[in-house]
């Protein structure tokens, strides 16, 4: 997709556009469809170099204290999250597609930036449309490795695998569960101990943004249920609150 980047917002439009185009996208139905690209690391930090100039020469202008914070907060995500692992999805894609970056070019059109030569726009949509691999985040999980792009795209793997070895239930919701009625594996306490502990130590690892405390809150109390049940008792045994267990993870 061509789009001529005659101002901040169009370059904003262009990249985004690029990026679904060859990255494809999460989209979440809220009412209103929030998406964005799955773009890795290699491609976020791209797009940094380009605006790293151009948004600390406007930090020094009215808002540019406010800007530069949420800057700041870009570039400590890309240490931690992209350098390490450059052809990884970005674990901070949301926010940076549809908060930080939509905000910094807003702020730079506002205050009349100038706006990098074309050459430099044509260089960074060629890195994102450039092929690419996302490593496989399947790798190391339990029961087997996995040929999977993302950590979704696992837990319906773990899923599904669990389904067919195990065999499942459909379950309604019980007393104080959300949802519908769904089918759950009918996983042992030796399975579930092997995927909490896996999961775990992911979840150690993710950046605590808006609810990951009640998120955090409701994995802890499965993991004490696990703890209480499933670590005392015989691993062959069906766990008997996989019910709860499959919707808290």
């Amino acid at each position: 997709m061509s789009i001529e980047i005659t101002t901040w917002l169009t370059a904003f439009n262009a990249l985004q556009a690029t990026a679904m185009e060859s990255r494809g996208f999460i989209e979440l139905e809220t009412g209103e469809a929030i998406r964005w690209p799955r773009t890795s690391g290699h491609d976020v930090v791209a797009i940094a170099v380009v605006l790293d100039p151009y948004v600390r020469a406007q930090a020094h202008r009215f808002g540019g204290a406010a800007i530069g914070r949420r800057w700041r907060a870009v570039l400590d995500d890309l240490e931690r999250f992209a350098l390490p692992d450059p052809r990884a999805e970005f674990a901070e894609n949301r926010a940076f597609w549809t908060a930080t970056l939509p905000a910094i070019c807003a702020y730079l059109s506002v205050e009349g930036a100038p706006l990098p030569p074309p050459w430099v726009w044509d260089a960074v949509r060629a890195v994102l449309s450039d092929a690419l691999t996302f490593r496989n985040v399947g790798k190391d999980s339990p029961f087997r490795a996995f040929d999977v792009k993302t950590w979704d795209d696992l837990f319906m793997a773990q899923w599904r695998f669990l389904v067919d070895a195990r065999g499942s239930d459909d379950l309604a919701p019980e007393p104080g569960m959300t949802g519908t009625k769904r089918k759950t594996p009918r996983t042992s306490n030796a399975d579930v101990i092997a995927l909490a502990d896996y999961w775990s130590k992911k979840f150690a690892d993710v950046k605590e943004v808006f609810g990951h405390k009640d998120a955090m809150a409701r994995w802890k109390r499965a993991l004490a249920d696990i703890d209480a049940i499933a670590r005392k008792g015989d691993p062959a045994t069906l766990y008997p609150k996989n019910n709860a267990f499959w919707r808290d993870l």
